[in-house]
């Protein structure tokens, strides 16, 4: 908060000047001095200006920032209810990789399928190889799955193929390309590899998007996005921003890329016979 900022640089300008006053008398100051000092300082710093600035760059009037600490389970509630928005009321709806995050899944003739028995699926089988029939989901859920499949574009291909005309999918991936990760690459050789991204555990990330990657990547087998959500900014390595106009306005920075998708309209046209 704009408010908290003003605060934090209050506290320190009023110990910079016990120690310049100690440093000077070669005493304590007294009470009434430092009240002094403290009320001097306070009036020359720009709390105004920065609250003005802040509304000014439109990011509201409340600037939310997070801790990289609460980021994970963060992140997981709002899965959560973009995935229940994102569901339709009734028809067929399948989830590749289920298990992580809870949300409603309405009058949905649901099926989770995975390649271990992790988040309880009805069926165990891989996303690249999906065992249905063409055309059959009216919705596909496939959140933090294609960074960890060896062939993305199998899996692609495939939610392509069991996805009915008219059927829409949920899609979501970090994006790798976040302020943190490029400095820590281009000043400190840094891969943002699961080492750097998740603190040394092995998450199983084995393929890493950037936002652009990822809508070429869609493109080419068949996609168009319908809508995209941004989530968080992460700009200093343990505090993000959320909720505010930057996700959107610095889409290509936001911390996870989030797409629902649709057959393009070129692609449903299918070949007829010569």
């Amino acid at each position: 908060r704009a408010s908290n900022i003003g605060r934090t640089i209050g506290q320190g300008s009023n110990r910079s000047a016990w120690r310049t006053m100690q440093t000077r008398t070669g005493r304590r100051p007294t009470v009434s001095a430092l009240t002094l000092a403290g009320s001097t300082l306070a009036q020359s710093l720009p709390r105004r200006r920065s609250k003005s600035l802040l509304r000014a760059a439109r990011f509201g009037d409340v600037v939310k920032v997070g801790r990289v600490e609460e980021m994970s389970s963060h992140l997981q509630r709002v899965r959560g209810w973009v995935t229940t928005e994102f569901l339709p009321p009734s028809g067929r709806a399948l989830e590749i990789g289920p298990g992580e995050v809870s949300f409603d899944r309405k009058g949905c003739d649901y099926i989770g399928i995975n390649v271990s028995r992790r988040g309880n699926p009805h069926v165990l089988g891989d996303g690249q190889a999906l065992p249905f029939a063409d055309e059959t989901f009216d919705a596909i859920v496939a959140t933090e799955v294609i960074e960890h499949v060896r062939y993305p574009f199998r899996l692609l291909r495939e939610i392509r193929r069991t996805l009915k005309p008219a059927g829409r999918v949920l899609l979501s991936t970090p994006n790798v390309a976040i302020p943190v990760n490029r400095v820590a690459l281009a000043f400190f050789g840094l891969f943002p590899d699961d080492r750097t991204l998740h603190d040394g555990a092995d998450v199983g990330h084995i393929h890493f998007f950037t936002r652009r990657y990822l809508l070429e990547a869609l493109a080419a087998e068949g996609f168009a996005v319908t809508r995209e959500w941004d989530f968080f900014l992460q700009f200093l390595p343990h505090r993000y921003l959320y909720d505010t106009l930057l996700e959107r306005t610095l889409p290509n920075l936001a911390k996870q890329i989030v797409l629902e998708l649709r057959r393009a309209k070129s692609m449903l046209l299918e070949p007829g016979p010569n």
